[in-house]
């Protein structure tokens, strides 16, 4: 699915969203809203605030996901939104996430195979089930700590 990723053909940004994917561990929504306010290259981060409690949060970015920020840069970098909706440039919109959705059913890869948010409930789901810090999951998907999951030593 990955190459399928790195192969699509669609428009620059849809592409560096859909490859930016399985890099960082954000909902979906906080992916199109990325704002470049946001992202800072020197300190390879990226900041923005959790969709569902508002609360911030700090997003490392590996270089695999710099390289494809600094690509789209030189084609959105000028716009609020990392990825502007392209219909709407003059509105300052984020892309939407039907865009998204269409590319994966573009790539015929069906919704009963991924779903964009099972990028981030896959990953935490591999961690979990290897017995990994449940400190360093619950941050890195900025999900709350589990009740109970240091007696099952997650």
């Amino acid at each position: 699915m990955l190459r399928q990723l790195d192969d699509y053909t669609g428009t620059l940004p849809v592409r560096c969203a859909l490859c930016l994917a399985p890099l960082v561990f954000v909902r979906l929504g906080e992916l199109v809203t990325a704002e470049w306010d946001g992202i800072d290259f020197k300190a390879v981060e990226w900041r923005y605030a959790v969709t569902k409690t508002g609360r911030p949060h700090m997003e490392p970015l590996a270089r695999q996901a710099v390289a494809i920020l600094r690509e789209v840069h030189s084609m959105t970098g000028h716009h609020r939104y990392v990825f502007p909706n392209a219909r709407f440039l003059y509105r300052e919109l984020p892309m939407s996430l039907g865009t998204l959705w269409s590319a994966f059913r573009a790539m015929d890869i069906p919704k009963e195979r991924m779903m964009m948010h099972g990028f981030r409930a896959r990953w935490r789901a591999r961690f979990w089930t290897r017995c990994w810090a449940s400190d360093l999951t619950s941050s890195s998907t900025s999900w709350p700590r589990r009740q109970g999951s240091q007696r099952l030593g997650l």
